[in-house]
């Protein structure tokens, strides 16, 4: 071997060295759940019945072993990821799945045409395993920033774990809208009244500080505004 390729193969087992480090699952031996066969630490299938001995947390999807208490990828205790997933079953069902079907105008303005299944120009959602809907509520305008222009229509979610806008454009109604708001990243929650018509008329926004960007929600309802802007408080 060439002194290049020797140098590549050090350098290749180094790598593979410390990516073994990083991938631990704990020192206690693995017991088989089928023969109980007591197996070493790293072993994928029981050497006496071939057992897998992995399993795949169904939050972050990482693979730890059968037995463990907690996932070595999130953290989470497995017992409280079962039980949370229980809960989001018995609140959502088993529709995980959020869908705005808007109204297109790009082909005819005059007759708008109904999306009346869902199809990949459509906004769309999937929660996650763990995850269900708290309030929703539809006719929805967002707005970017502080600008007073609306630039989409549809409907606002908010969900144990995030708050998510599903909509389109407001002028032609073909560009989907989906915005996704993770809660841990909502910095702030506020109600915002913002005057028009020379101070004849005001209106009422749900207002977020999401990684430091304004995000405006304009409930129709404007008795609304101040129940929504409590429960996404509650749920932070």
């Amino acid at each position: 071997m060439s002194n290049y390729n020797m140098q590549r193969q050090r350098v290749t087992n180094q790598v593979v060295a410390e990516v073994i480090q990083k991938v631990t699952f704990g020192t206690k031996p693995v017991i088989c759940p089928k023969c109980e066969n007591e197996n070493p630490p790293r072993t994928e299938f029981c050497p006496e019945c071939g057992t897998p001995l992995l399993t795949q947390c169904p939050i972050c999807e990482s693979k730890t072993y059968l037995g463990a208490k907690f996932c070595s990828g999130c953290g989470d205790e497995f017992t409280a990821i079962a039980k949370r997933i229980k809960e989001a079953e018995q609140k959502r069902g088993t529709t995980r799945e959020l869908v705005y079907k808007f109204r297109s105008k790009a082909i005819n303005p005059i007759n708008p045409i109904d999306h009346l299944t869902a199809t990949d120009d459509d906004a769309r959602y999937t929660l996650t395993i763990d995850e269900y809907v708290v309030k929703k509520e539809s006719n929805i305008k967002y707005y970017n920033g502080d600008k007073n222009i609306e630039d989409a229509i549809g409907e606002l979610y908010l969900t144990n774990k995030k708050l998510v806008f599903l909509g389109c454009d407001t002028k032609f109604k073909i560009t989907p809208y989906e915005m996704i708001y993770p809660l841990k990243d909502v910095t702030e929650v506020s109600e915002f009244s913002e005057k028009f018509l020379f101070g004849s008329m005001s209106l009422n926004f749900i207002k977020i500080l999401w990684k430091g960007q304004v995000r405006r929600f304009y409930v129709n309802a404007q008795a609304n505004t101040p129940a929504w802007v409590n429960v996404i408080r509650k749920q932070k």
